[in-house]
């Protein structure tokens, strides 16, 4: 490799080649060590000047150097990747890089994270340092290791949180028997018995498993001690639960550890205090839903005598439909969150959809369409955020709050009717919703339905047999003015109307009060007024953004001048509009000059 013409070599030291994979010398592809060499230097020319601008990529390079003791590591390096056959006798990194360690073994720094990179090919009996504060173990670490006693201590995995793909290739730990199915050093498990269906996590302590770990012919795992589990990447399609210290813990851990991409059906063991039905996890009475699988899909109909969903019980499932019965009463938080549901029958039981944070069925793109029984009261916080399909949602009167961002981001919800029983709607719980109609003002009204951030469009706001057109986007100062108003449940046509005054920008002020002309020409003269001094605006930016036929509508209302016409006239020839210009020639009884052409 060193012959071909593309690459640059340098010697940072005696008997040392490095080859750079062009003249800018940031990839270090290729080496050659003359025999003898007991250390060698990883740099590049100008170190000092180049601080972490070169990384080393040896891992596909085929050769190897078994008298080399000893890597010394500059300040240059970003990155080194090297197989641990490269440097078989390596014992000693000595570091003048704060991103490397100075040990035993190549250990990278990034961020809070100490990644063990290389152990060199340890051989049998060997002796080694200490093994602490290790979080990452990389790709291929271990690979040709022939340590089997590496961990010999609970303290030297406790820190450790993920394995990398085949970190353990090629290594002696293969060699160790199996425990209830699963090779194991301490409780990193890194391997599976080929002969294994059914295989069962320590209890002791936590548990890491390799990225890539293979199940192959096991078809059942036994989780035990759940708390202590850290991570858990893949598992069979069906697990055990085990132990009541499952119930304990934080049910986003548990959904985190067990809900993976591949489960399919949970059981529960007879001692664990658990019931197993269809697949779904449910407390020992039967009262609460525990957990459902991830890759569980179709229809659910939950049992009758289930009081609640427990938090992140559906969280990300392929179900289609959720019936509830008429025993329960609670959903809790983030229950359905981010699953593929695409239909929900409340029943006749349940009277809150969440509360405080609740985000029960946000972010489920599937669902379309929401009908709230007459029971339901309360709709919490964050309830159906960011269900970027729902189009349709039906209120019976019973409703009286309705959370913050209930229904935020919801982008093709844009009617939405209220019913009598509405008292408070908390702060852009209807912020997509072009059209709200509702019976009589209310408490959180203005916050509900407009903004102080200028994202939408004028919208319309119907209040009993009333229809307004009102800016999208207010200030502040206009939203809680007229938020004191809603909460005493009167104000007059006419501070609807001059709301225009308090939106947000020049122009959503201008749409907004042109939109409220249209309603009715001629029948506000202060609104009028306001329009023809901006008149010459508004016909300016319609020409700027290329919005002929909004233009047309707009000259047809006759507020402009003969002095601001010519203006436009110029403007749009300026601008090569020839049918503006066209347009405006028609709208005013002067002789075309040879300045304007069509």
């Amino acid at each position: 490799m060193k012959n071909n013409q593309n690459l640059v070599s340098f010697s940072p030291e005696k008997g040392v080649y490095l080859y750079f994979a062009d003249s800018k010398m940031t990839d270090i592809i290729d080496i050659d060590v003359e025999p003898g060499i007991r250390s060698i230097v990883l740099s590049g020319p100008n170190a000092n000047r180049n601080r972490l601008s070169r990384n080393v990529k040896l891992r596909n390079i085929f050769k190897q150097f078994p008298d080399v003791e000893e890597l010394v590591i500059q300040e240059d390096i970003m990155d080194i990747d090297i197989s641990n056959f490269m440097f078989p006798n390596v014992r000693n990194v000595d570091s003048n890089n704060p991103y490397f360690l100075s040990c035993q073994y190549l250990v990278r720094l990034i961020v809070v994270n100490k990644i063990l990179k290389n152990v060199f090919c340890i051989k049998p009996d060997e002796q080694i340092q200490p093994l602490y504060d290790i979080n990452i173990i990389d790709d291929y670490a271990f690979e040709g290791c022939q340590l089997a006693s590496f961990f010999n201590n609970d303290t030297s995995f406790n820190t450790i949180h993920t394995i990398n793909h085949h970190a353990f290739d090629g290594s002696s730990f293969f060699d160790i028997p199996s425990k209830n199915g699963l090779k194991r050093v301490g409780n990193i498990v890194f391997g599976v018995d080929d002969d294994a269906e059914e295989i069962e996590f320590p209890e002791d302590a936590k548990c890491v498993l390799p990225t890539d770990i293979d199940y192959k012919n096991v078809k059942r795992a036994v989780i035990r001690n759940i708390k202590n589990v850290n991570e858990i990447n893949k598992l069979p399609e069906t697990i055990v639960v085990a132990d009541t210290e499952f119930s304990k813990n934080n049910m986003f851990g548990i959904y985190r550890y067990l809900n993976t991409t591949n489960v399919s059906c949970i059981e529960a063991s007879p001692s664990s205090g658990f019931v197993s039905k269809d697949g779904i996890l449910y407390s020992g009475d039967m009262s609460c839903l525990i957990l459902c699988p991830i890759e569980k899909t179709g229809d659910i109909i939950v049992p009758e005598g289930v009081t609640c969903i427990n938090d992140f019980a559906f969280y990300g499932t392929g179900i289609d439909s959720v019936t509830f019965p008429s025993s329960l009463k609670s959903i809790r938080k983030e229950a359905f969150r981010q699953s593929k549901i695409r239909k929900i029958d409340f029943g006749p039981g349940i009277e809150k959809i969440g509360g405080y944070a609740s985000n029960i069925f946000a972010d489920c793109h599937n669902l379309t369409h929401v009908e709230f029984p007459p029971q339901v009261t309360d709709i919490g916080h964050s309830a159906f955020f960011n269900c970027r399909s729902l189009k349709s949602v039906i209120m019976h009167e019973g409703i009286s709050t309705i959370g913050r961002r209930a229904f935020d981001w919801c982008e093709k919800l844009k009617n939405v009717t209220l019913p009598k029983s509405i008292k408070y709607a908390g702060e852009l719980s209807f912020s997509c919703v072009q059209e709200l109609r509702t019976p009589h003002l209310f408490s959180g009204l203005p916050y509900a339905f407009l903004s102080d951030i200028s994202v939408s469009p004028v919208k319309k706001l119907i209040v009993g047999d009333n229809e307004f057109i009102v800016p999208a986007s207010l200030s502040y100062k206009t939203l809680y003015r007229l938020n004191q108003q809603c909460s005493s449940g009167y104000f007059c046509k006419s501070d609807l109307h001059d709301l225009y005054y308090g939106a947000i920008s020049t122009e959503l002020k201008q749409d907004t009060a042109y939109y409220i002309y249209k309603q009715s020409p001629g029948a506000d003269a202060k609104l009028e007024k306001y329009l023809r001094r901006c008149a010459k605006q508004i016909a300016l930016r319609y020409i700027k953004e290329n919005k002929d036929d909004e233009f047309a509508e707009f000259i047809g209302f006759k507020l402009l001048s003969k002095a601001a016409i010519k203006q436009l006239l110029q403007a749009a020839n300026e601008a090569d509009k020839p049918s503006i210009v066209a347009y405006l020639l028609t709208q005013t009884q002067d002789k075309p000059s040879s300045k304007f052409t069509l």
